[in-house]
């Protein structure tokens, strides 16, 4: 590879090309001469790759922040916590914390007829009453219909005006829906 290049795709094809085995010459080895440097900024040919849909990020240019110590003045990066020439020791600073707020009581919302059974064993308009307290994900809730069978499904889809479409696709997930030792 006799030029330098910003492409990754063309590096790689380039190198890929002098790596294609070839039993009707007897080609088994090559060797790469890069006098372009192109391995310094984009890796040896052969390492393994991690390939990404998303564009890579822009690195920033700039100058890297910096810090002065205070006790013989020297340059140090600014996440040093510690002078490499005098050994000065940087306090560190204790988080701050608001506060200015409002201090509230936050209530069980699940019905005291409810607490302390079990999941599996709450009928479909005790269930219906647990997903309007919001103490549960709907998606929860209707995986612990499913274990009820069709008959529940069918049951809770009426009692929540849910569309046919609805129940068609979580009757087409019943199998392996059990729930009997989650307590609430």
């Amino acid at each position: 590879m006799n030029r330098k290049t910003k492409s990754l795709p063309l590096w790689l094809q380039c190198c890929g090309r002098g790596s294609r085995m070839s039993p009707a010459t007897g080609k088994k080895d090559f060797i790469v001469l890069d006098f372009g440097m192109n391995h310094d900024e984009h890796g040896l040919w052969s390492e393994p790759r991690t390939w990404k849909l998303e564009a890579p990020k822009k690195k920033k240019l700039g100058e890297s922040p910096v810090k002065n110590c205070p006790e013989c003045e020297a340059m140090l990066r600014a996440s040093a916590k510690e002078c490499e020439y005098c050994d000065y020791v940087f306090p560190e600073k204790e988080p701050e914390i608001e506060s200015a707020g409002v201090m509230v009581e936050v209530k069980n919302r699940i019905p005291t007829d409810i607490q302390g059974k079990f999941i599996a064993d709450l009928t479909i308009d005790e269930l219906i009453i647990l997903q309007n307290s919001k103490q549960f994900k709907p998606s929860f809730i209707w995986r612990v219909v499913r274990s009820h069978g069709n008959s529940g499904l069918k049951e809770y889809a009426s009692k929540m005006q849910y569309k046919r479409g609805w129940l068609f696709h979580h009757i087409s997930k019943l199998n392996d829906c059990t729930f009997k030792n989650v307590r609430l």
